[in-house]
């Protein structure tokens, strides 16, 4: 936790522009049997395959990765994470303020990521103060572990339970650091799972953004 607080004081007192890709923007590539109801690869092997990771080795690795007993969250993590920095390295303007096309702000959503250098955690929020992201933090833990049922799979109460535990521990909380930064977002076509460009977003809808769009920039 140290280290990485270190990490994220050095980046506000020099002001480096930060951007980050967060859990809950990957899009899960989970795809289950219509029938039984039950997990199938299917969606892995179609993200690999419109990605250009269709390999023998990738797919014996992701197999042993989600098909273990852990049952992680079926989501390119990773894979998006690289396509972020390849893009950027493309079209550098991206990493910087919002621009805007015709009045569509480009989908960079500026928010603060609060850390610490006690406990080995970070919390991303629209707020930039700390009372408030907690508060928002636990009013959704408590949504969430409100809904145990007793046929609820293990994973899900093992999951709701560790959160419940949580939740205590996140009350007692207080002041941590935050830093501005920017969270990328991209689209995955849902028939496919292909990762495309980055999308442009309006209150009324969501519109793809022409990749010419993309070597303009402005503050």
């Amino acid at each position: 936790p140290q280290k990485s607080s270190d990490f994220f004081a050095f980046l506000a007192q020099f002001k480096i522009p930060t951007w980050v890709v967060p859990n809950n923007v990957v899009q899960s590539i989970a795809t289950k049997d219509p029938e039984t109801g039950q997990l199938t690869f299917e969606g892995v092997e179609r993200f690999l395959k419109h990605n250009s990771l269709h390999m023998p080795f990738l797919l014996e690795l992701t197999k042993l990765h989600y098909e273990s007993k852990y049952t992680p969250p079926r989501k390119p993590y990773d894979f998006y994470c690289a396509h972020a920095l390849t893009e950027e390295l493309r079209n550098p303007a991206m990493s910087w303020t919002s621009f805007w096309v015709n009045e569509i702000e480009v989908a960079k959503h500026k928010q603060h990521l609060f850390y610490s250098n006690v406990y080995g955690m970070t919390l991303i929020s629209a707020s930039d103060t700390w009372e408030e992201t907690r508060m928002s933090y636990c009013d959704q833990i408590e949504t969430l572990t409100a809904q145990i049922k007793p046929g609820d799979p293990l994973e899900q109460q093992n999951k709701k339970t560790f959160f419940s535990h949580e939740l205590g521990f996140m009350r007692n909380v207080e002041g941590l650091s935050s830093i501005p930064v920017q969270i990328l977002s991209f689209r995955m076509v849902e028939s496919t799972f292909k990762v495309e460009k980055l999308k442009a977003v309006r209150k009324d809808s969501v519109i793809d953004v022409p990749p010419e769009y993309f070597r303009q920039s402005s503050d």
